[in-house]
């Protein structure tokens, strides 16, 4: 069992940049909802296969995504 200090989580917020042929692009944003600066981003441009959403509906404008190290 691993203990609490052995994992490390990252969340970074990502709004809509645009859309590519398959995928949609995603930009790190900061709590205001501007793009962050490359150098300070945690993860920073996120692509997303559009098959990852439903069909039909209208992609989110706005991800959090979570990342959970362990080990």
């Amino acid at each position: 069992m691993q203990s609490d200090s052995a994992r490390t989580k990252i969340t970074a917020e990502f709004a809509l940049e645009r859309e590519t042929k398959g995928a949609l692009r995603y930009q790190e944003v900061d709590d205001k909802g501007q793009p962050v600066e490359t150098v300070w981003a945690k993860i920073g441009t996120l692509y997303v296969r559009k098959t990852a959403f439903q069909r039909g509906v209208e992609p989110p404008n706005r991800l959090r995504v979570t990342i959970e190290a362990r080990g």
